[in-house]
């Protein structure tokens, strides 16, 4: 039954025992990694399956969890080329489950490589908007449906001697014509 339930899962999942030696890996674990469950179940997690562990920070983690049976952890990683057939990015979570006198950890490895990598794309298009906008000669300053300052260029910044991107506050639309009524002559545009 325990083997089903794993193998139902829409993530990777490994069962080790307090050796690290793996004792459970399920079917999206296998297609996950390229690695066949008879290849890896009776193997280290640590020197044989995964040994990337050892060059990062989630390694320790994970061998001072299990050493002293209190595995409790989650983190996104990236899985470098050499250690994968693609690099992949995935969110990790791990726990040591307690049944009297036995102990077993959890693994479970989600793929987020399709989200991570459309974050980025995200980013990269903010960055190259941002680029744009700031090689516009006019001062431009975009606010939000709600009247928040949400976007400026060089220019703006420049002009007003402002950086709205230095402040953890938000700036509203009166905050900001505050701002250029101050640093403009008297005008009774600003009523």
């Amino acid at each position: 039954l325990l083997e089903q339930i794993l193998d139902d899962l829409p993530i990777g999942a490994l069962v080790l025992d307090d050796e690290g030696i793996i004792r459970r890996f399920n079917k999206y674990e296998e297609q996950l990694s390229g690695l066949s469950r008879q290849k890896t179940i009776g193997r280290s997690f640590f020197s044989d399956i995964a040994p990337c562990t050892k060059d990062i920070e989630l390694g320790p983690k994970f061998h001072e969890g299990i050493a002293n049976n209190k595995l409790d952890l989650s983190v996104e990683f990236s899985f470098p080329y050499p250690y994968n057939r693609v690099p992949r990015d995935v969110y990790i979570r791990a726990k040591s489950i307690r049944h009297h006198d036995e102990v077993a950890h959890i693994v479970l490895i989600e793929d987020i490589t399709a989200e991570i990598t459309l974050t980025r794309r995200f980013r990269s298009d903010l960055e190259q908007g941002q680029a744009i906008l700031d090689r516009l000669d006019d001062a431009i300053a975009v606010f939000s449906a709600d009247g928040h300052l949400t976007v400026t260029n060089a220019a703006y910044r420049k002009l007003w001697s402002v950086d709205p991107e230095m402040s953890f506050a938000e700036t509203s639309v009166i905050e900001a014509t505050r701002c250029w009524q101050k640093k403009c002559r008297a005008s009774p545009v600003w009523g």
